[in-house]
C-alpha cells in the first residue's frame, strides 16, 4: 500500500545540450506481489487476454445441449369414429328337414269320417274377402237359423241378401233345393250356388248321394273354380270331402271351408244325462 504522503511532485531538470526539459519520475516501483486496491468509483479493469483453458470445449457445449434436449412428444394419431364391424354368424350346415304333414281335422260320426284329409279354411270375414275364385257353393240346412259358418259371413258381406231370400221363402234349405244368387261385385266370386240339405238331424242320411248331386250341378254350370261350404254342423261331414268333393272336382276345387267352431263344440259335446247319486 502507498500513502499519499509518499507522493512527491516530479522535479524538472534542464541541461545545456537541449532546451527540452527532462522529466524524471519519482514514483516508487510497484511491487507485483502486493495487491493494489482500485480507487473508489473506478471502473473495473478489462482482462487483456483470456486463456484458452478457461473456455469449455465447443463440442462439449453442443453435446451437453443435445443431451439436455427433451424428447419430442409422441405423435397422436386421431382415430375416426368408425362404425363397429359386424360379425355375421357363420351359417350352420343345412339340415335335412322332414316334411311336415298337413293338419288333419278330427270329427265324430261314421267310420268314413276318420279318413285323413287336407286342411280346411277357417270361416271368417277375412277368408271371405280373400276368395279368389269364380263361384261359391254354400250348403244350408232347413232348420239352422240364423245362418252359421261361412254362410253367415257371406250374408253379412251381401248386406243380408241371403237372409232376405230366406225370409221371403225363395230359399228354404229343403233337400235337393238349388238357387243361383249373383253377388253384384260385393265379394270375389261372381255367383253363389245355394244348395238345400234338409233338416239338421238327418245331415248324414244320404250324405254321399247329396255331395255327388252337388258336384254334378257344378259341372253342369261349367264352373271354373269354386269354394265349397258344407252345411252346419259341418264337422260330421269332413271325412267325406276328399273322396266325394275334392277328387271329382279336381283342380276346379279352390278350397273347402271348415266348420263353425261354436256349432262343432255343441255337436261333439256329450249330452247324456248325469246319473242320479245312489241312495245312501
Amino acid at each position: 500500500m502507498t500513502d499519499e504522503k509518499d507522493k512527491k511532485p516530479p522535479t524538472v531538470t534542464t541541461t545545456s545540450s537541449s532546451s527540452e526539459p527532462v522529466v524524471k519520475s519519482t514514483k516508487r516501483p510497484v511491487d507485483p506481489t502486493k495487491e493494489v486496491m482500485p480507487a473508489p468509483n473506478a471502473p473495473a479493469p478489462l482482462p487483456s487476454t483470456v486463456s484458452s483453458s478457461a473456455l469449455p470445449a465447443v463440442g462439449a457445449l453442443v453435446t451437453k445441449h443435445v443431451d439436455n434436449k427433451p424428447d419430442p412428444p409422441p405423435k397422436r394419431t386421431e382415430k375416426r369414429n368408425e362404425p363397429p364391424k359386424r360379425t355375421e354368424p357363420k351359417p350352420e350346415p343345412a339340415k335335412e328337414r322332414s316334411r311336415v304333414p298337413e293338419p288333419v281335422v278330427t270329427s265324430t260320426g261314421s267310420a268314413s269320417s276318420m279318413k285323413p284329409r287336407a286342411a280346411f279354411v277357417e270361416p271368417s270375414l277375412s277368408a271371405v274377402d280373400a276368395l279368389d275364385c269364380e263361384s261359391l257353393a254354400i250348403c244350408i240346412c232347413s232348420d239352422v237359423r240364423p245362418l252359421a259358418g261361412i254362410a253367415g259371413y257371406v250374408d253379412w258381406r251381401l248386406c243380408g241378401r241371403l237372409s232376405d231370400l230366406l225370409r221371403k221363402g225363395i230359399v228354404t234349405g229343403v233337400a235337393r233345393e238349388k238357387t243361383l244368387v249373383p253377388t253384384q261385385g260385393r265379394i270375389g266370386p261372381k255367383r253363389i250356388f245355394v244348395f238345400g240339405w234338409g233338416p239338421q238331424k238327418s245331415i248324414l242320411d244320404g250324405a254321399t248321394e247329396r255331395l255327388a248331386w252337388m258336384v254334378d250341378v257344378l259341372h253342369t254350370a261349367k264352373i271354373e273354380r269354386v269354394a265349397i261350404a258344407l252345411p252346419e254342423p259341418a264337422v260330421v261331414l269332413l271325412g267325406l270331402v276328399d273322396e266325394h268333393v275334392r277328387k271329382p272336382l279336381g283342380d276346379k276345387c279352390a278350397l273347402v271351408f271348415g266348420p263353425d267352431q261354436l256349432l262343432a263344440d255343441a255337436t261333439t259335446k256329450d249330452t247324456r244325462p248325469i246319473p242320479a247319486p245312489a241312495n245312501m
